[in-house]
């Protein structure tokens, strides 16, 4: 007798060590759908922004961004998914040095956040500069660095001046 004792004694025993690894596996399911429920709620969601993100919709009434007496002066330009930067620096001549760091997007990037659009971003660097950029720097070329730009005769960037120009 004290055989079958020990038998049943040892299935209940497996049953209940069982039991209680199915419930951590089921708890440990739970959490991981939880953090997955979760981390997709807290996808960014549109900020309350104006549309244009801060800049005039048309670049106008931009004032001159002026360097300063030693330094640079850096703004960049925040539009969706993609770089650009100006950069004012004081020239020997006492005249602003302004230079331009890539400028591109991947479009659509800007629309979800209510970013400004490309266009209008170009726009405010004409107005910021006087339509003049000293130097033009595209550090390689992927569509978000460089297709801001676009083509000649068809690009927001005709009525800005463009002295030099380096590509990398």
């Amino acid at each position: 007798m004290a055989k079958n004792t020990r038998r049943s004694v040892k299935k209940r025993i497996g049953r209940s060590r069982k039991s209680r690894t199915a419930k951590k596996t089921a708890k440990k399911a739970a959490k991981k759908a939880a953090k997955k429920t979760a981390a997709k709620s807290s996808k960014p969601k549109p900020r309350n922004r104006s549309s244009t993100s801060g800049l005039p919709a048309n670049g106008h009434g931009a004032q001159l961004m002026l360097p300063p007496a030693n330094g640079v002066k850096v703004r960049m330009y925040r539009h969706g998914h993609g770089d650009c930067f100006l950069l004012a620096f004081s020239g020997s001549s006492g005249e602003p040095v302004y230079v331009l760091i890539d400028c591109g997007y991947k479009p659509g990037s800007n629309e979800d956040y209510g970013l400004a659009n490309i266009s209008t971003v170009i726009n405010h660097i004409g107005a910021s500069t006087g339509n003049r950029l000293d130097l033009v720097i595209v550090t390689h070329e992927h569509q978000d660095h460089v297709n801001g730009f676009g083509k000649a005769g068809s690009s927001d960037f005709d009525p800005i001046d463009m002295h030099e120009a380096w590509f990398a």
